[in-house]
C-alpha cells in the first residue's frame, strides 16, 4: 500500500513543472495528502502550506490547520517514546 503512495508522489514531483496557477495549488495539495499517508508531517506540512498559499481557499486553509494539529500529535508521541525509550533502557543497566 505504502509503494502507491511512493509512486503518486514521484509522478507529482516529476511533474511540476507543468502545473501553473489553480492545478499547481491542487497538486501541492495532493501532495500533502500523500505525505500524510506516509507518515511524513513535517512534509505534510509544508506542501499544505504552498497549496494554501496558491489556492487561499476553505478547504486549503482548513486543511493546513489539520496538517498543523497532526504534525503537533505527532511530535508529542515521538517524545513521550522517547521518554519511554529512555526510562526502559535505565531499567536495563
Amino acid at each position: 500500500k505504502e509503494d502507491k503512495w511512493h509512486k503518486a508522489k514521484k509522478m507529482f514531483v516529476n511533474n511540476m513543472d507543468g502545473f501553473t496557477g489553480k492545478l499547481e495549488g491542487k497538486a501541492y495539495y495532493d501532495l500533502a495528502i500523500i505525505h500524510e499517508n506516509l507518515g511524513d508531517f513535517e512534509q505534510m506540512v509544508s506542501y499544505a502550506k504552498k497549496a494554501d498559499g496558491i489556492l487561499q481557499s476553505r478547504k486549503s486553509e482548513g486543511y493546513l490547520e489539520i496538517a498543523k494539529k497532526r504534525r503537533s500529535a505527532q511530535r508529542k508521541l515521538q517524545k513521550q517514546m522517547n521518554k519511554a525509550e529512555d526510562v526502559n533502557s535505565q531499567d536495563n543497566h
